[in-house]
């Protein structure tokens, strides 16, 4: 699994433009995708949270940061099942 292939799950789900995904879009939407793709690239590939910062566009504190949110975030029924989906839809594209 690459960064790239969460990327893209991450955005195709959402519908959103990659090039606004990664260049740093902050509606709530593009904040909320980021922190899931930074998530589920930290438990699916083997790259550092500096690696994935660097693809992601983002600071280190922010991969940090988006992990700590997500967490809290998964308590509303919405973001489980939206983070749910992406993942079984990486787990079927594997």
């Amino acid at each position: 699994m690459t960064i790239d292939e969460i990327v893209e799950a991450v955005c195709a789900y959402y519908g959103l433009d990659r090039r606004r995904f990664l260049g740093g879009a902050r509606s709530r939407t593009y904040a909320l995708a980021r922190r899931i793709a930074i998530v589920l690239a930290r438990e699916r590939t083997v790259h550092s949270g500096v690696e994935i910062a660097e693809r992601m566009g983002c600071s280190h504190y922010t991969v940090i940061y988006a992990s700590r949110e997500l967490r809290r975030e998964l308590a509303d029924a919405r973001v489980a099942r939206d983070y749910a989906a992406i993942r079984q839809r990486l787990e079927h594209a594997a």
